[in-house]
This record gives C-alpha cells, sequence and structure tokens, in this order.
C-alpha cells in the first residue's frame, strides 16, 4: 500500500515470517522472550511474535525513494 504526501509516496509493508526460530537458528525449545525492530532515523518500523504460530511479523512505512531493510533483535533463553 502507498500514500502520497508533500514529502513524496510512503510505502507501508508487513511480512510475516513462519517457523521463526528455525530461520534464525535457535532451539526449537527455547523461548523466545523479546523481539523489536533496529529503528532507522525518520521511519517506522516494527516487529510482533506469535508464540503459537512461531511467527514474526514485520512492517515498516518508508519513503519509496530510500528503502531500507529491517534488522529484527531477538532475546531468547
Amino acid at each position: 500500500m502507498t500514500v502520497q504526501t508533500n514529502a513524496g509516496t510512503y510505502v507501508i509493508t508487513e511480512i510475516g515470517i513462519p517457523n521463526f526460530k528455525n530461520k534464525i537458528g535457535i532451539p526449537n525449545n527455547s523461548t523466545i522472550v523479546s523481539v523489536s525492530s533496529a529503528q532507522s532515523p525518520g521511519y517506522c518500523e516494527y516487529c510482533t511474535y506469535n508464540y503459537d504460530e512461531d511467527s514474526a511479523y514485520v512492517g515498516n512505512i518508508v519513503n519509496s525513494a530510500n528503502p531500507r531493510w529491517v534488522t529484527i533483535n531477538v532475546t531468547y533463553i
């Protein structure tokens, strides 16, 4: 989805990452305590984790002229 403003076109995205523990290489019997996105200055980013589905969802709002990668910080025990 896009939003047009005086500052340009902004793109709103959300992506689900199923089988999250396996994809980031942590043991399946571990417990994820915290997930967060590394904020880029001037951009809105978020990350959530669904314990029942072992899925992470990450999204952001960025200017289409300056795309960004989203980095997910994870703490687990």
